[in-house]
């Protein structure tokens, strides 16, 4: 019987300690353990502009945090969620390794191009900015910047069999993105080198 006492005041114990951790993560920007109830101001900003500015069909890049929000605009969101794509792993790899500052910057504009991204949000802190070094911001939400990649349309739908066979390799191939990345080390030590006339095309 004390076993059974200690035992319940123990559950008890860790029942109170959890619930208040969760309380307090629910209630913060980025929670520690559990996924945030609410919004930065700087992604609901971007995300009233984008519906008042964007089109249904429109595709947005955004970081991978944000980017599950932004299909909610509504428009198409890369890389948002499985759910919402047959090749999400494949776009989720691509979408860490841009933000990253990962791709070089020949195989960041075959993606921007490929998939038809008509805007791109990019963190002011993220390796990406050298991607978009040399355009015009298109807006700006405190920590986040905007730039639209001219009249970019979403890219037609490969085919159902295109996406459940092939490997992510060959899946950008295909598409047209060449494989061209940077390791970690000259990502390191070109940090700050911007590709010039990136999205000119």
């Amino acid at each position: 019987m004390l076993a059974l006492l200690v035992w319940a005041l123990v559950s008890l114990g860790a029942y109170a300690v959890e619930y208040r951790e969760v309380w307090r993560d629910s209630r913060a920007v980025q929670g520690a353990r559990v996924p945030p109830t609410v919004a930065a101001n700087d992604e609901v900003a971007a995300m009233s502009w984008m519906r008042e500015h964007a089109r249904p069909d429109d595709l947005i890049l955004a970081p991978p945090a944000n980017a599950p929000w932004f299909a909610a605009v509504p428009m198409h969101s890369f890389a948002s969620h499985h759910l919402f794509s047959l090749t999400y792993q494949q776009q989720r790899q691509l979408a860490d390794a841009f933000y990253s500052g990962l791709l070089g910057c020949s195989a960041a504009q075959q993606l921007l191009e490929a998939y038809g991204i008509r805007f791109v949000l990019v963190p002011r802190d993220s390796p990406a900015v050298r991607y978009t070094a040399d355009l015009a911001a298109r807006a700006v939400f405190g920590s986040f910047v905007l730039y639209e990649l001219g009249d970019h349309g979403m890219a037609p739908y490969p085919g159902l069999e295109l996406a459940r066979t092939t490997a992510p390799p060959q899946a950008l191939r295909d598409l047209g993105i060449a494989t061209e990345t940077v390791d970690a080390d000259a990502a390191a030590a070109n940090d700050g080198a911007s590709c010039s006339r990136f999205g000119a095309g």
